[in-house]
């Protein structure tokens, strides 16, 4: 990505500043860079330094050149490493929420586990407690019947005498 937006850069800096014409001598009017080189000088550098640069000589106008493609090379280091820290930071957010959603998931599971648990436990007391509901209704039933059947009341005539 960086050597594309260098090759951009550089292919619209440098016809601009090449286009640019020396300073004249002394005496003489400057000369103007052809329109195109000057819109495209200043699309690089902006509108209010466009015309204002006229090299002394082809040692400025190599400077010029030179610093033209550092600040681009460093536009496009600085862009790289923007692109670059979203890059990292979208996958640290997103490892973020993976570990979550995993901790939300395991935390599921072991409250799962201790309901069922919890359940097991009181369906094995529901179901001794049921058992002995049954047999002291069965035991109820034999008595009555036996009673009934004597035609006689309890014994001792206190009527707690159920044999649980």
């Amino acid at each position: 990505m960086k050597r594309v937006i260098c090759s951009f850069l550089l292919a619209a800096a440098l016809p601009a500043v090449a286009s640019c014409q020396t300073k004249p001598p002394s005496g003489e009017a400057p000369r103007a860079a052809p329109v195109s080189a000057a819109k495209k000088f200043e699309k690089v550098r902006g509108p209010a330094v466009a015309g204002l640069f006229y090299p002394n000589s082809e040692g400025d106008l190599k400077r010029e050149v030179d610093r033209l493609l550092a600040e681009a090379r460093e536009q496009a280091v600085r862009e790289a490493s923007q692109t670059e820290i979203v890059k990292i930071a979208e996958h640290q957010a997103q490892d973020i929420v993976d570990d979550a959603r995993r901790q939300a998931r395991e935390a599921r599971l072991e409250m799962e586990d201790w309901a069922d648990s919890m359940l097991a436990s009181l369906e094995v007391n529901l179901d001794r407690f049921l058992a002995a509901v049954k047999r002291g209704r069965e035991r109820l039933q034999e008595r009555s019947q036996e009673t009934v059947g004597a035609g006689i009341g309890p014994s001792d005539g206190s009527g707690d005498d159920l044999g649980y």
